[in-house]
């Protein structure tokens, strides 16, 4: 191993945070606008320092087992849950203008 592999890595961006953590950086990007997932900014650049990123990560974990051991639900039940959460959207015929 290099010296580069060895160290702990204090910061990332939001493409190395993405990949390191097999999610894409618009969930990455909506965690931060939602207040989930706390960043920095340095100058121009963001970053996700490696605490935050853990501990984001690991609160999945936690919640899962959590819901898990209070309430099972079946996977019919959970799908419907998220889309009553969604908000709707009205559809427009091409031409109208949206309300």
């Amino acid at each position: 191993m290099s010296d580069n592999q060895t160290k702990k890595r204090l910061a990332y961006s939001i493409a190395e945070f993405a990949e390191e953590s097999s999610l894409s950086r618009s969930l990455i990007y909506e965690a931060i606008r939602l207040g989930e997932l706390k960043s920095v900014k340095v100058r121009s650049r963001r970053l996700i320092m490696a605490a935050d990123g853990e501990a984001w990560l690991r609160s999945f974990g936690a919640s899962s087992e959590h819901q898990a051991a209070s309430k099972p639900t079946s996977d019919a039940e959970d799908c419907a849950g998220q889309i009553a959460e969604r908000p709707r959207r009205r559809r427009t015929r091409l031409g109208e203008a949206a309300p």
